[in-house]
């Protein structure tokens, strides 16, 4: 991240509307739920917005998504998503989180899990020199990838091989969706959501 700012690639950052917008998502309930927005041209990775919450249920997000695209007027390009979507929610009728967001009009893409944490991380390192981000829309995005550091071994006094689990590790973890997923599928355009009156 001091690369990036030394390169100055954190700035006022528009969204492009000739270019569709993608997410990437880490997931969560009681804790953060978190999701950064996308957009690919002359082989930049420019970060246009950052969400997150916790404690709210999938069509908070899908409204917030609505909102946002109501807001700036693009289109929507591919969404990913963790392995952890295929996980199916107790319940009457079990469905599982990818099931539930196609429902409320958005196909995500669930980007399979890697052998190790570390391969993840190496991903985002190699890819990071090609990312600009919005200073104000992504601010707190990138206050987090800042802040995303290994766990220290108090009794051994030595940094662990993982990173630490705290609030900075939600929004690395969903970087890490985009590190790991991008190239996986080749992005699609999705002219407009079919909501539906559930959200």
């Amino acid at each position: 991240m001091m690369k990036v700012r030394a390169n100055k690639q954190i700035l006022n950052l528009p969204i492009d509307l000739s270019l569709p917008v993608n997410t990437f998502w880490d997931l969560g309930v009681s804790d953060n739920m978190t999701v950064w927005f996308h957009q690919f041209a002359n082989n930049q990775h420019r970060f246009v917005n950052y969400y997150e919450n916790s404690n709210e249920g999938i069509q908070h997000y899908v409204t917030y998504m609505k909102e946002f695209q109501d807001k700036h007027g693009f289109v929507w390009g591919t969404h990913y998503g963790p392995h952890d979507l295929a996980v199916r929610n107790l319940g009457a009728n079990i469905k599982t989180r990818k099931e539930i967001f196609k429902q409320l009009g958005v196909d995500i893409n669930i980007v399979p899990r890697t052998p190790a944490k570390q391969d993840s991380i190496q991903n985002a390192r190699t890819i990071l020199p090609n990312c600009w981000f919005d200073e104000k829309r992504c601010s707190t995005g990138i206050s987090y990838l800042d802040n995303y550091t290994k766990e220290w071994d108090k009794r051994l006094a030595v940094w662990k091989n993982e990173p630490r689990h705290d609030m900075a590790s939600h929004c690395a973890d969903a970087f890490l969706c985009f590190a790991d997923g991008w190239g996986l599928n080749d992005p699609v355009i999705i002219e407009d959501f079919e909501f539906t009156s559930e959200w």
